[in-house]
């Protein structure tokens, strides 16, 4: 049932697989939630942080869709209902959907301020890298999604600074809160990364992956040490009165659990566990949410 449905979509918004673009700018507006709290409702710093969301929607479009160019013959095997290995849209068509993403990314990050712009140049520079060389890198591309993932957090933070010294802004509160929150999204992003490429093991031809090099065994363990730690450390936003609430512990102590269960089965049933990281993920969103708004 969920092939038909993913194939009713249009392939040119299917190919950039927008519940995780909304994901990651659902991220972007938590960091800037998180970084000034009420002071997201003057409207000069929602516009910013409104920004700067379309720009992390539109970049992680724009990199699922080159990730979907680069790995057209793979995706036969690994995930043969998405639009180009389905015919539904050609490498050229996906091609002008990437840079027109990527364009738009850069320009409002640029209206926003220097900082924002400096994230997003080093960001989708790190994105076509990824496709084109890291990826085949084992653990440094795992790293690259993961700190792609985490640096949402950051963006957002960032997002709700006016133009200033790129000294000033590097140091403002707003950045330093959200590097916590952006750490630990690194963490747990990066135990996900490594038990898709469990998951990924026998279509990943051309890939000397992970779990490849060392073992499944031992990379579900790698992935679950990450996890763990990314769990043991989950208490430091409420430490450091970053999200000083019980709304927020109550919450993340949820999104710990699944967690957990998603470390616990990594070895024996990857594409539950990535599945289960996946949930937990979105859990943390929302307590990272509840936190500083409650």
């Amino acid at each position: 049932m969920a092939s038909v449905s993913r194939r009713t979509r249009p392939p040119a918004i299917e190919i950039l697989r927008p519940l995780n673009a909304l994901m990651a700018g659902s991220g972007v507006f938590i960091g800037g939630v998180v970084a000034v709290s009420t002071g997201i409702l003057a409207w000069d710093t929602f516009l910013r942080v409104a920004l700067a969301y379309i720009a992390a929607f539109t970049a992680t479009g724009a990199g699922n869709t080159l990730n979907d160019i680069v790995d057209a013959e793979t995706d036969r095997i690994n995930h043969p209902y998405r639009p180009i290995p389905m015919g539904a849209l050609t490498s050229t068509q996906a091609k002008h959907i990437t840079v027109l993403g990527f364009g738009i990314t850069l320009i409002l990050a640029l209206l926003i301020n220097f900082l924002t712009f400096i994230v997003a140049v080093v960001n989708v520079s790190l994105m076509v890298g990824y496709e084109f060389s890291l990826k085949k890198k084992g653990l440094a591309g795992n790293l690259t999604i993961s700190y792609l993932t985490g640096s949402v957090f950051l963006f957002g933070g960032v997002s709700t600074l006016q133009n200033g010294s790129i000294a000033d802004m590097i140091s403002a509160d707003a950045t330093r809160v959200t590097l916590i929150l952006a750490f630990l999204a690194f963490l747990a992003s990066a135990g996900r990364e490594i038990i898709k490429d469990i998951e990924d093991m026998e279509g990943d031809t051309d890939r000397l992956t992970l779990p490849k090099r060392i073992g499944k065994g031992k990379a579900a363990a790698l992935a679950g040490v990450l996890i763990l730690t990314a769990v043991g450390l989950s208490w430091l936003p409420y430490y450091l009165g970053i999200l000083d609430t019980v709304y927020y512990l109550g919450i993340v102590l949820l999104a710990d659990a699944v967690f957990v269960f998603s470390a616990a089965v990594g070895a024996s049933t990857p594409k539950r566990s990535e599945r289960l990281a996946k949930i937990a993920m979105f859990i943390a969103l929302v307590a990272f949410f509840a936190g500083a708004v409650v």
